[in-house]
This record gives C-alpha cells, sequence and structure tokens, in this order.
C-alpha cells in the first residue's frame, strides 16, 4: 500500500524503539560453585622470593631469554591457538549479530508489452505495442525481539567461549616456555656429560699409562692392565649414546623453533646454573587467579551456563518483525514519486517438534554438568602441580647434598687406594673401584643439579602468571 514519508520514518522509529528497549533487558548473572575444596595452605614449604612475572629471567641466562622469545614468536601451535582464539572471537561477533535487524536491498524493473486494437482511417484493425517500465527498489527488514534473552544467552556462552580459548593461548604459551627451558639445560648438562667424559677418559688414560709402566717394570700384573683398560673402555662406550641423545633433544628443539633439524644450529650451550632462591607460593586460592589452564576451564563452565539457558529459551514463544519499505516509478527520474511498504508481526510457539528441543536442553545440561567438573579436576591438577613441584626441588636439593658428600668420601677414598696400591700394600682392585665410583658420582651430580632445574621450571609452570596475556599487545 502506498505510505507518506512521514509514515515510513515513524515505522522505522517503531522498530528502533522496540530494539532499544529489548536490549536494555538486564542479564540473569550465573555464577558457579567450584566442586572441590581450595585449601588455606600448600603442604609443601616453599621459598621467600616474589614470583618472577617472567620465569626464564631469574635465571639471569641470555642464551634461555632469546630461545623463550624465539618460542614465542616463531612456534607454530602457539601460532594456531591465536587462530583458534581468533575464530572464537568472528564468532562471537557473528552469534551477536543475530540481535539486530537484518535488512536486505533489493531492486527490480519489470518491462510490460501489451498490443491495442484500434481502427485506421481505411476501416481496417490495426494492433499497435505499447511498452511501459516499472523501477522498483525495496528494503526488507526482519528482526526477532529478544523476549526471554535466548539470543542474550548464546552471545554470552559465546563470549565466555571466546574468553576460554584466549586463556588456552596463554596456557599454551606459558607450556612452550617451559618446556624450552627444559630442552635447554637437559643440553646444557648432555654437553656437560660429554666435556665430562673427555675429561675422565683423559684420567682414565692416565691411570693406564701408569699401571702399564709398573707392569713394565714387574710391579703390576696383566690383570691390572687390562682391567684398567676395561674401566677406559666403559668411558668411552658411553659417549656414542650421549652424542645420541644431544642430537634427538636439539631435534626437539628445532621443532619447538618451527626449525628442521637440519637448519637447525647446534647449541654447545654446557652452563648449569645455580638456582635463585625458591619463590614463595602464597595462598591456594591465589592459584586460581594465576592459572590461564583454570581459567579456561572456569569461563567454559560459564559458557556452558548460558548455553543451556539459551536452549531452555526454545520452549518460549518468539516474536519477530518483518516488513518492505521501497520506491516505485515509471522512470528512475520519479522513482521516489511512490512510495510503499508493510510491516508484520508475528508470534510462533513451538507446539510439536517430535523431542528436539527437549534433547537439545537434555544436552546443554550434560554439557554443563561435564564442564563443571572439569573445571573441579583443573583446580585440582593445579594444586598437584604446585605440591609435586615443591616435593620434588625439596627432596632433591637433600638429595644434591647426600651426593656431595658421597663425591667427597669417593674422592678421599680413591686417594687412600691409589697410595697404598704404589706402596705395594694392595692390588689395582680397590683403586679401580674407587675410580669407577668417583667417575659415576661425578656424572650423577650434572644429572641431579639438571633435575633440579627442571623441577624449578616446573615450579615456575604450575604457579602460571599474567605475563602471557601481554602477548597479544606485544604481537601487535
Amino acid at each position: 500500500m502506498p505510505i507518506t514519508r512521514r509514515g515510513l520514518y515513524s515505522l522505522v522509529s517503531i522498530v528502533f524503539l522496540s530494539f532499544a528497549v529489548a536490549c536494555a533487558s538486564t542479564k540473569e548473572k550465573v555464577d558457579i560453585t567450584l566442586p572441590v575444596d581450595v585449601p588455606e595452605a600448600y603442604a609443601e614449604e616453599s621459598g621467600t622470593s616474589n614470583i618472577p612475572d617472567r620465569w626464564w629471567v631469574a635465571f639471569d641466562d641470555p642464551g634461555l631469554n632469546r630461545l623463550v622469545q624465539r618460542v614465542l614468536m616463531e612456534n607454530l601451535s602457539l601460532k594456531s591457538a591465536w587462530y583458534t582464539m581468533k575464530q572464537a572471537r568472528a564468532n562471537t561477533k557473528s552469534t551477536g549479530s543475530s540481535r539486530l535487524p537484518q535488512i536486505d536491498v533489493g531492486g527490480s524493473v519489470t518491462r510490460t508489452r501489451a498490443r491495442s486494437t484500434s481502427s485506421s482511417s481505411s476501416g481496417r484493425a490495426s494492433s499497435p505495442i505499447n511498452y511501459s517500465n516499472t523501477f522498483q527498489t525495496a528494503l526488507t527488514p526482519s528482526w526477532e525481539i529478544d523476549l526471554w534473552n535466548r539470543i542474550g544467552s548464546s552471545v554470552t556462552a559465546a563470549e565466555f567461549e571466546a574468553d576460554a580459548s584466549n586463556e588456552e593461548v596463554a596456557a599454551l604459551a606459558i607450556s612452550l616456555t617451559s618446556q624450552a627451558g627444559e630442552l635447554w639445560y637437559t643440553i646444557s648438562e648432555i654437553n656437560a656429560q660429554i666435556a665430562l667424559l673427555e675429561d675422565q677418559k683423559r684420567v682414565s688414560e692416565s691411570y693406564l699409562d701408569l699401571v702399564r709402566l709398573r707392569f713394565g717394570h714387574g710391579l703390576a700384573s696383566s690383570v691390572d692392565l687390562y682391567q684398567q683398560k676395561q674401566q677406559r673402555a666403559s668411558v668411552e662406550v658411553q659417549l656414542p649414546l650421549l652424542e645420541m641423545k644431544l642430537k634427538t633433544t636439539r631435534n626437539e628443539l628445532a621443532v619447538l623453533l618451527a626449525k628442521t633439524p637440519a637448519e637447525f644450529s647446534k647449541t654447545t650451550q654446557s652452563i648449569l646454573p645455580e638456582l635463585p632462591p625458591m619463590p614463595k607460593t602464597g595462598l591456594p586460592a591465589q592459584l586460581l587467579e594465576r592459572r590461564p589452564d583454570v581459567r579456561a576451564a572456569l569461563y567454559n563452565a560459564l559458557a556452558s551456563e548460558y548455553s543451556l539457558a539459551a536452549s531452555k529459551a526454545q520452549r518460549l514463544p518468539s516474536v519477530t518483525i518483518s516488513g518492505s519499505f521501497g520506491v516505485s516509478g515509471r522512470s528512475t527520474t520519479n522513482l521516489f514519486d511512490e512510495w510503499v511498504g508493510s510491516l508484520i508481526s508475528g508470534l510462533t510457539a513451538p507446539i510439536f517438534d517430535g523431542g528436539r528441543i527437549s534433547a537439545d536442553i537434555e544436552k546443554s545440561e550434560f554439557v554443563r554438568l561435564q564442564q563443571i567438573n572439569n573445571y573441579g579436576e583443573a583446580v585440582l591438577v593445579a594444586f598437584q602441580e604446585v605440591e609435586d613441584a615443591l616435593a620434588r626441588e625439596n627432596s632433591q636439593n637433600e638429595y644434591i647434598t647426600k651426593v656431595d658428600e658421597r663425591l667427597q668420601i669417593a674422592d678421599g677414598n680413591l686417594r687412600s687406594a691409589r697410595e697404598r696400591y704404589f706402596a705395594g700394600q694392595s692390588d689395582y682392585l680397590p683403586v679401580l673401584n674407587a675410580l669407577q665410583t668417583l667417575q659415576q658420582l661425578q656424572s650423577t651430580r650434572l644429572a641431579a643439579q639438571r633435575d633440579l632445574i627442571l623441577y624449578r621450571i616446573q615450579l615456575y609452570k604450575a604457579l602460571g602468571g599474567s605475563w602471557s596475556h601481554e602477548l597479544e599487545r606485544e604481537s601487535a
């Protein structure tokens, strides 16, 4: 039907007024009850120093600093996680668009051909052909009024899912940096072990020269000579295994840096640093804010709550407004002379759907319960990882103290056995046993220091942090 421009403006005003009223409705707040208890304190003792924001800086190792920065910039898994997060954000925008009116525009041109019958001056009938054109263009808006917050709940669920995806990126960044640190110091320990074996090989060679010299003067038996040769060979045989372990660890680090093993430069780092003071862990409740994986589990649980609300809202009637507003004319010059429009509101309610809505609600309820349990599991795992890291480091420090004591005893035992042997007071077997024990303990001490460093890295990882949320801003 033709309408005036004032009528068109009134209809449009009604639509947007209804939109404003619907958007002004408040959202229902949802709280998640943690299904597990939070302890008041940790069972293991911690340190007194502050937790470093970027944990790797605490080691004061320029090589490690460069490695971590490369991992954060080049790792392919982290890049994939970024794109997953951006997909979640795009999904939020897509879901949110349902709140707004959808407006399409269309146009058409109609050409009509008609023949009219008339009599000519000669008395014979003629049939002239007439052509007429009609130009039309129209806007067709449609909008569902979100009276029961079904769309709003879906949007909120999508927003929480995007937040969870963001936290998962942060958790992956923390995990990758800790993995890089562990590989870095594992390579350092292997290089140090190789250097130690080379040194032990020279020591064993010097002992072999002494036994060979005594054998030449009839002061040592052939058994002494063969025993020392066997001891030297036992040192040499370890080198190929260490070289293999070094190569495979470098290959693992290369993949972490998105490189092939062939293009990855070798790392000769062989220094195992002394640890900085152990950080204080704070209260267990504070861990829930520091751990991005725990926050991701919480956001997924919240998203499931709102998804359930959206599923339940499907049972309620929906109100839609649609219409068509356009102009038409015989030519483009008088196109805006005739205005036409229509506005239709409709209400629909489900009566029979074969159980689809009930099944959706049931599914959403199960997802909600699953996500709440996942949240509780994430919290328990977080507490466990902190307790495990503290227990490992405390026990490892005691173990290293015992190893150092044994090293001192083994060194003194070797000197005593060597003196007794050269004095002719004993055979060579005590010297051989003392030498093997000392060299094994030297290797054990290096491995123990590496494990202590790895336990500290695991503690930093378990304590989480907020630095990973700054990655997006730094990348931008």
